[in-house]
């Protein structure tokens, strides 16, 4: 069971993210200099979304649920954002000309890949229903009211 349940974590991270981590920097650095993070955030989540196709969504979903409710797996994936949010907050800071373990970079690009969390959460307990694109562009708005942006 625990392989089986390993190999759900991992092909569940591999299958949806793979094309929107590896294009994550690219699509950061790309984004105008003097663009509030907000507006940059919510071009990149876009941007990420459209890097995965209705196949990728309908095992998303699935994969998703085990996730969330078995302990250990969710364990795993806030591991993986942890992690991930050292490589986001590091082309953060590398967009803004700070040092790659700049606190704050990471600490926002930490926040923002929570609330992409919390929007995939509320898509995963709807069955898929509600339209993924609107429920990120809600989490990111909600954080940029949150902080201002």
């Amino acid at each position: 069971m625990g392989a089986l349940l390993r190999g759900c974590w991992r092909a569940s991270l591999d299958r949806a993210f793979p094309r929107a981590r590896a294009n994550l920097s690219p699509l950061n650095v790309a984004r105008p200099a003097g663009e509030p993070l907000i507006e940059s955030l919510r071009h990149v989540v876009a941007d990420s979304l459209a890097l995965v196709n209705e196949s990728d969504r309908e095992v998303l979903v699935p994969r998703l649920k085990l996730i969330y409710r078995t302990p250990s797996l969710r364990g795993r994936r806030w591991e993986y954002q942890l992690r991930f949010g050292r490589i986001a907050g590091a082309a953060l800071a590398a967009r803004l000309g700070l040092p790659p373990d700049d606190l704050g970079s990471r600490v926002t690009a930490t926040a923002a890949l929570i609330a992409v969390e919390v929007a995939m959460d509320r898509w995963q307990e709807r069955d898929g229903r509600d339209d993924l694109g609107e429920l990120l562009e809600a989490a990111v708005s909600s954080l940029g009211d949150a902080f201002g942006g």
